[in-house]
């Protein structure tokens, strides 16, 4: 039934009743969009912590892979994909496609013996809401990359490899950064633009989880200054830097 909002008791305090009266009104006070939602969550926490812990041990190996590959190939168009899996790297950035070839991209990256990393914010056809994150994994992707931190949180329920993408634009940004990191708790952040270096090595102090250095690097001397400063690797998306 309809909620009830009494303003007139006889005292300073409204009474409103029947606030959770209906199925949507609980989904939205529980910030899921329905109750299916949470069961699934739930279920799938359950089964994150009963499950053969195989996914995080894969994790854990990948990152060293990600330490010897300096530069991350970052694809924006199909076209260059190929260009892509040709380098010598553990795995590629995929920074585009739709939901009609997103998997046959991801699976093209597989056969190339590499990790595919898909960027969720980026996928034509995409909502941002966690399913986004179902859906990219029923397609294949090993990892996911996002800015907001419940489809991070999401990634990390399938045990997919996390980066949290965020823009250090101002001091407030890179001040809330171990906020959304608690939110989300990502394998790895991406930090935008790549070439802000003295706040790389701040992040790379403060941060409990390794820096991807991404955005606007030119040339090797960008490179080799965001990995001076403490990133783990650097992502680009200039294929002149992707064999350095």
């Amino acid at each position: 039934g309809r909620a009830l909002l009494f303003e007139r008791t006889g005292t300073s305090f409204p009474v409103l009743t029947n606030m959770m009266g209906s199925d949507r009104r609980i989904a939205l006070a529980l910030g899921v969009e329905s109750l299916d939602d949470l069961t699934r969550r739930i279920e799938s926490l359950f089964s994150e912590l009963t499950a053969p812990k195989t996914s995080l041990s894969d994790k854990l190996r990948m990152l060293p892979l990600l330490e010897r590959t300096p530069v991350i190939p970052a694809v924006k168009e199909p076209e260059t994909l190929d260009l892509a899996l040709a380098h010598d790297g553990a795995a590629v950035f995929l920074l585009c496609g739709d939901i009609l070839n997103i998997a046959g991209l991801v699976d093209r990256v597989h056969r190339a013996g590499k990790q595919a990393v898909v960027h969720g914010d980026l996928v034509a056809g995409l909502a941002p809401r966690e399913i986004a994150v179902d859906y990219l994994r029923s397609c294949g992707a090993d990892g996911i990359i996002s800015t907001r931190p419940h489809i991070i949180r999401r990634g990390r329920e399938l045990g997919m490899l996390t980066v949290l993408r965020v823009f250090a634009i101002d001091s407030k940004a890179v001040s809330n950064l171990g906020k959304e990191t608690g939110m989300g708790m990502p394998d790895l952040i991406e930090v935008l633009p790549g070439t802000i270096y003295r706040v790389i090595a701040r992040l790379s102090r403060e941060l409990p989880v390794p820096l991807i250095a991404g955005g606007l690097l030119a040339d090797k001397a960008d490179v080799t200054a965001a990995l001076s400063a403490g990133a783990l690797c650097v992502s680009a998306s200039d294929p002149q830097l992707w064999d350095l």
